[in-house]
């Protein structure tokens, strides 16, 4: 069952950083995919009286088309929509934009589709509202068609092409369909139409009887319904992780195919308590075993070391990795609009990671090839309920504490074991993990980058 993550749409708010920071987070913690929400347009609950619905025109959602382009840039991740409210967009646009991420990520996109319950979002994006079910299955049968015909004709109910194709194809041809819905209309759609469906039931009867509706469906529709794909939600429990446990278990056990963590509506404040609360998760789904008990923070650094800001208690400038060669030509600030400034050149590249198995699977380079982990003393504090910046003098370098010799592509447990038997000091405080507050956000470098560094780390250790 793979494992992924909800990203938290509504309570990011429109910090670029923290979308940046929670995807290379997650990733670094092992999880497989990113699952996101859609909604272009919410309520103004002041002129819709009375307003009921879960979101309003003060919710944040980022545009999940775009947010993925720029995400298949900066992780490895899946790339799931769940779902796009299809039947409000325009087919073929939808199909440029989902061949586009496709693209970009190199394949690791799955499209997500749903009716949706807003009609006033529907409105204002000028399309009917109660013909929604209808077209959203003729939508799906000719995205396929643009994804894997160089061009086409069609004629439907709501849409009309003549001689046009999609330049450049996808790389999946077609892109997985999965559908999401509650009802018996939407079970019968998801038996004779996708390629793998979204519970909003749990585990138990009303479960059982949806998987009877879409394995009938399926198989009147001359399909094999176990080939379908299922993907259940588990909520994060900050007061009973065991019964969130529990609730990943029941998927596992009713044959779910994928399985994302949410974190919403659960007391994260924001992205470092997110990430901190998905790493205790990912320790008890079996992802990241002991991290809890080793969650230190690792660099990568430059001959020179790792220097901290001029201010007490600033986050570091973290140098940003733009090349296969390793060479950085700018500076991250660390600020909320993480502006570029610029910067000479370096003599190496380092990043700082939240979980302790960066060394072994993103490590960068030093001058002689080696990763470099902090000790996880020098960057936590448990005085207070949130943690403090490492204990330096402004200026000052931070000495390496260990240096590990692991392979970059190599077994993850390695750092986690590594840095148990050099006698980290690792410190938690009201269930937030301090290298998170002290900047400890994952910098993860380009596949390219990473290949290069591996080398050097292989030749060490022969």
């Amino acid at each position: 069952m793979q494992i992924g993550v909800v990203f938290p749409q509504t309570e990011l708010g429109g910090d670029v950083g923290a979308v940046r920071d929670y995807a290379q987070g997650v990733e670094g913690l092992g999880y497989r995919h990113l699952l996101a929400y859609d909604h272009v347009l919410g309520a103004d609950p002041t002129v819709h009286t009375p307003w009921n619905g879960p979101y309003d025109s003060f919710t944040t959602f980022h545009e999940p088309f775009v947010m993925f382009g720029y995400l298949a840039a900066i992780t490895e991740l899946e790339l799931v929509t769940g779902i796009i409210i299809l039947p409000q967009r325009q087919t073929a646009l939808v199909a440029k934009q989902a061949a586009e991420v496709d693209l970009l990520s190199e394949g690791r996109f799955r499209l997500g589709v749903g009716l949706g319950w807003n009609p006033v979002e529907y409105e204002a994006l000028g399309q009917p509202f109660d013909q929604r079910g209808r077209r959203l299955t003729e939508q799906i049968g000719l995205l396929r068609r643009l994804w894997t015909e160089p061009t086409l004709s069609f004629d439907g109910e709501f849409d009309t092409i003549t001689g046009a194709g999609l330049a450049p194809l996808p790389v999946q041809r077609p892109i997985p369909i999965w559908i999401g819905g509650a009802s018996d209309a939407a079970y019968r759609r998801i038996g004779r139409l996708a390629d793998g469906w979204f519970p909003m039931v749990r585990p138990g009867d009303d479960l059982d009887r949806a998987l009877d509706l879409i394995r009938t469906a399926a198989e009147a529709a001359g399909r094999d319904a176990s080939t379908l794909g299922m993907e259940g939600r588990a909520s994060w429990s900050p007061d009973d992780p065991d019964r969130f446990a529990r609730q990943v278990e029941r998927w596992r056990a009713v044959g779910a195919t994928h399985i994302s963590i949410d974190t919403m509506y659960t007391g994260q404040g924001d992205v470092d308590e997110h990430l901190a609360a998905l790493g205790l998760a990912a320790e008890l789904v079996g992802i990241a075993p002991g991290w809890a008990a080793a969650c230190g923070s690792s660099v990568a650094a430059g001959a020179d070391g790792l220097q901290l800001g001029d201010q007490p208690g600033s986050r570091p400038a973290l140098p940003r990795v733009r090349s296969s060669s390793g060479a950085s030509s700018g500076t991250d600030t660390g600020g909320p609009n993480r502006r570029k400034v610029s910067s000479g050149a370096s003599s190496g590249t380092w990043k700082l990671s939240t979980n302790p198995w960066t060394a072994s699977r993103w490590s960068g380079s030093t001058s002689n090839g080696w990763p470099v982990a902090l000790a996880r003393s020098q960057l936590c504090s448990t005085s207070s309920s949130r943690a403090t910046t490492p204990h330096t003098s402004p200026g000052s370098s931070i000495e390496p504490a260990l240096v590990m010799p692991v392979h970059a592509s190599g077994d993850r447990h390695a750092a986690a074991s590594a840095s148990s038997l050099a006698g980290i000091d690792v410190r938690q405080s009201a269930g937030r993990l301090s290298a998170l507050a002290a900047g400890g956000r994952p910098r993860i470098a380009s596949k390219s980058l990473r290949a290069a560094m591996a080398k050097p780390i292989e030749n060490e250790l022969r």
